[in-house]
């Protein structure tokens, strides 16, 4: 434990003292982050009216040089390669636990697509999601900005023959490694496939192969999640959705992500979220549209604890409802 490496390497000191010491910094922290709040509503409020980048609104301006995709926001990546660096994807109780607990519902959302959209199983769906054991078998999935693999190892557990890209490479490291460490020599071809390259680049080389493409949680963490989406568009084959689940861009979303996830309980990492990046249902509705989808289910997701209890992993819930004004997903299948 890291207070005994302190412990050893400051003669006589106590462990306990050590102690005391972080949780007094962190307390200390935390209490000058919270008289910090106002300054950061007014830089969120402020951001967006007027946003920092010229990348915001632009149409396409996504360069493949040197492998660099800069759809991506540079302070948004900096932050990832640090969760990355930490190996925070996998770690219970880190800030990344609360992406597997968003693993049923998405898991669900992309069995629908696939069961009754794409298969046509219109009344027998459900059924068939919860009585086979890997129910996305024969799917061919793709799962834009996997990150260290958390929902790409769940949709191959499914059965689905699944792809993950992620332009961090510490991340699709971590990804590759957790899979091995907890599968094994498993059946080779259950393996998820890990790929470390722009969006631009793949959607090139991969246009109009997969079934159902997922993109959850990254279009706000990106400068233009217009262009961002219509490049996850590319991939779908005809008769097939994409799946988009990101923060809605309103004072809902900075009050409640931002201010009290952020700020007031430290949930996750402060800025990681910000809200001139965040996006809104009709921007991506416009993309969907012009890319030849039609909307199949745009619904808000609502966060909620299960029981009374310390720890988010055994806590929190989450479910669909029709508030879309925080979070949301948006389903879409192409003509």
């Amino acid at each position: 434990m890291e207070w005994k490496r302190d412990a050893r390497s400051m003669s006589g000191a106590k462990p306990h003292l050590i102690d005391k010491k972080k949780i007094l910094r962190a307390v200390l922290s935390r209490f000058i982050i919270w008289l910090t709040i106002p300054l950061r509503i007014f830089r969120e409020l402020n951001d967006w009216f007027s946003p920092p980048t010229p990348l915001r609104n632009a149409t396409a301006n996504v360069s493949h040089s040197n492998g660099k995709d800069h759809s991506v926001d540079r302070a948004q990546e900096q932050l990832w390669r640090e969760q990355a660096d930490h190996d925070e994807w996998w770690t219970p109780g880190s800030s990344m636990s609360t992406l597997k607990l968003f693993n049923p519902l998405r898991v669900r959302l992309i069995a629908e697509a696939y069961l009754k959209e794409t298969l046509g199983l219109e009344n027998s769906w459900e059924q068939a999601f919860h009585r086979d054991e890997r129910p996305l078998s024969g799917a061919r999935i793709c799962d834009v900005g996997c990150g260290g693999g958390i929902l790409t190892e769940a949709l191959a557990e499914a059965g689905a023959s699944v792809v993950g890209i992620d332009m961090m490479a510490p991340a699709i490291g971590i990804a590759k490694r957790h899979w091995h460490d907890t599968h094994g020599s498993e059946d080779s071809t259950l393996a998820p496939e890990y790929i470390c390259k722009p969006l631009a680049t793949f959607a090139e080389d991969q246009a109009r192969s997969f079934d159902v493409v997922v993109c959850s949680e990254v279009l706000e963490h990106v400068s233009n999640p217009q262009e961002f989406a219509a490049m996850c568009c590319q991939l779908v084959r005809p008769g097939g959705c994409v799946i988009f689940t990101t923060m809605n861009r309103t004072i809902y979303s900075l009050l409640f992500f931002m201010v009290l996830v952020e700020d007031i309980l430290g949930l996750i990492p402060r800025w990681l979220h910000r809200l001139y990046l965040c996006v809104k249902p009709e921007e991506i509705e416009q993309v969907t549209n012009r890319m030849g989808f039609e909307t199949l289910k745009l619904k808000g997701v609502l966060w909620y604890p299960s029981k009374l209890s310390l720890s988010m992993e055994e806590n929190l819930r989450c479910s669909l409802m029709s508030f879309t004004g925080l979070g949301y997903a948006l389903v879409a299948k192409r003509h």
